[in-house]
């Protein structure tokens, strides 16, 4: 079950390890309740109050990663001068059904970060020569 609406406030999990309580206020009224499951899982965010209850020695550490996302129109030229730009940053981008795409743009690469990583992904995702003819070829039989 997931809900929206609730401040979360504490969790015990039961002796037996089979479920867990969740006391929670419903934000609109203010009235505490309480839910009962076999898992909670904690999506709240990098400061999570359920993380912190459940680990509260546990130091958060920057990664040193820093990521925008965006959805800009795709035209379908693999040579654009958006995707040329693209392929230069380090970025992970999808394609969407019809002429859009998702761009995740990182920076900041941090420092524990194998030597090379970025530059290896960043070429994992850069077609090949023989990706982008067969991409053409593809758009050329439409």
């Amino acid at each position: 079950m997931v809900l929206w609406g609730y401040l979360f406030l504490s969790f015990c999990i039961s002796d037996d390890n089979a479920s867990v309580k969740v006391t929670a206020r419903v934000l609109q009224i203010g009235e505490i309740i309480e839910m009962v499951g076999d898992l909670l899982i904690a999506a709240d965010g990098c400061l999570s109050k359920i993380r912190q209850s459940f680990l509260p020695y546990l130091k958060l550490r920057y990664s040193g990663y820093a990521a925008w996302r965006g959805v800009l129109d795709f035209s379908g030229d693999e040579n654009s001068d958006i995707l040329v730009g693209i392929r230069k940053a380090y970025l992970i981008w999808t394609r969407l059904p019809a002429t859009r795409c998702v761009a995740t743009i990182g920076s900041s690469v941090h420092s524990s970060a194998p030597s090379g990583m970025h530059q290896r992904a960043a070429a994992q995702a850069t077609p090949t020569a023989r990706q982008r003819a067969a991409a053409q070829a593809a758009r050329t039989a439409r």
